[in-house]
C-alpha cells in the first residue's frame, strides 16, 4: 500500500498505520506491506503544516485594538456576491515575522537556520496580511474553504498573491505573500478572485446539501426509520468535500449504492 494512501487513512480518517499494515498482510500484500518511508516523510511535512496553523492568529487582540483606535472600520464584504474583479483601498498591513501592523511591506526573505537543530517554520507563502476597505474575497466560513487570487496595485507598483482568507475581529485578512514591489497602506488596489476555483468549491458545497437530503431519504424515509440522520459537520474544498453525519449502524453496500444513484 502506498505511503500516500496510508497517510490519508491516518490523517483524514484516523486509521492507524500499524492497523493498515495488519490489514494489508491479511489481504496478501507483500512485505513491508506499506511504504513506511513515504508515510514518515508525509508525517514530518504534516508537523510543519501544524506549525503553520499558528499563522491563523494574524491579528492579535492588540493589533485589533490598534486598528479600532485608528478608526479603521470592519471590512465590508458584500462584493463577494458579485463575481467580477473589484476595487478597494489598503487600510491595514500585518507583518507576520514581526507580528505587528506596518505601513509598508515587501517580498519576504526567510532567515537561514543557524544549525540543524534550528527548525524554523517556513512562512514565505503566508508572511503577511492585507486588510482592505471592502473585499470580494470569500473568507473561511461554515465549513467552506476561503477564496484565493491576487491583490494588485492600480498603478502597477506591487502584486500580492492571496493564499488564505480569514475573518478576525470583524477584519477580513487576505493572507499570502508579496510577489513583487512594495505594498503600502492607503494604496488603491484591484482584487482578482480565482472564480474558476470558487465555482468548484461552490459545486462541492451544493453536493453537501444534496447528500444530506439523499441520506435522509434512503435511511429515514425509505426504511421508515425512527432514527434520524443528523449532520455533524462538513468540509468543502475545490477538489473534494467531506460530509459528517450520525447514524446508528454501518451503511450497507445496498444503502451506499442507493445513495449514489439518487445523488
Amino acid at each position: 500500500i502506498s505511503g500516500d494512501d496510508t497517510f490519508i487513512l491516518h490523517d483524514r480518517y484516523g486509521f492507524p498505520r500499524d492497523l493498515t499494515m495488519i490489514m494489508a498482510e491479511k489481504a496478501g500484500c507483500t512485505e513491508p506491506f506499506v511504504d513506511v518511508n513515504k508515510f514518515d516523510e508525509l508525517m514530518k511535512a504534516a508537523k510543519v503544516v501544524g506549525g503553520n496553523m499558528k499563522l491563523k492568529q494574524f491579528l492579535s487582540v492588540n493589533n485589533i485594538d490598534i486598528l479600532q483606535k485608528e478608526g479603521v472600520a470592519p471590512t465590508l464584504d458584500e462584493k463577494k456576491y458579485v463575481w467580477e474583479s473589484s476595487s478597494s483601498v489598503v487600510v491595514g498591513l500585518v507583518d507576520k515575522a514581526a507580528d505587528e501592523l506596518v505601513s509598508s511591506l515587501q517580498t519576504y526573505t526567510p532567515e537561514k537556520p543557524k544549525d540543524k537543530k534550528d527548525k524554523k517554520v517556513d512562512i514565505s507563502e503566508e508572511h503577511m496580511c492585507v486588510i482592505v476597505k471592502e473585499t470580494s474575497f470569500y473568507y473561511e466560513s461554515g465549513g467552506q474553504i476561503w477564496d484565493t487570487g491576487y491583490i494588485k496595485a492600480k498603478d502597477g507598483s506591487f502584486v500580492v498573491k492571496v493564499n488564505k482568507v480569514l475573518s478576525m475581529g470583524g477584519y477580513i485578512c487576505h493572507i499570502g505573500k508579496v510577489e513583487s514591489g512594495v505594498v503600502k497602506k492607503g494604496a488603491e488596489v484591484t482584487l482578482e478572485v480565482d472564480y474558476e476555483r470558487r465555482l468548484n468549491v461552490g459545486s462541492n458545497h451544493t453536493v453537501t446539501h444534496q447528500l444530506n437530503f439523499v441520506l435522509r431519504d434512503v435511511l429515514e424515509v425509505q426504511k421508515k426509520s425512527h432514527t434520524q440522520v443528523n449532520q455533524k459537520g462538513s468540509f468543502v474544498e475545490s477538489e473534494f468535500m467531506r460530509f459528517d453525519f450520525s447514524w446508528n449502524e454501518k451503511l450497507s453496500q445496498e444503502e451506499i449504492l442507493a445513495s449514489e444513484e439518487l445523488l
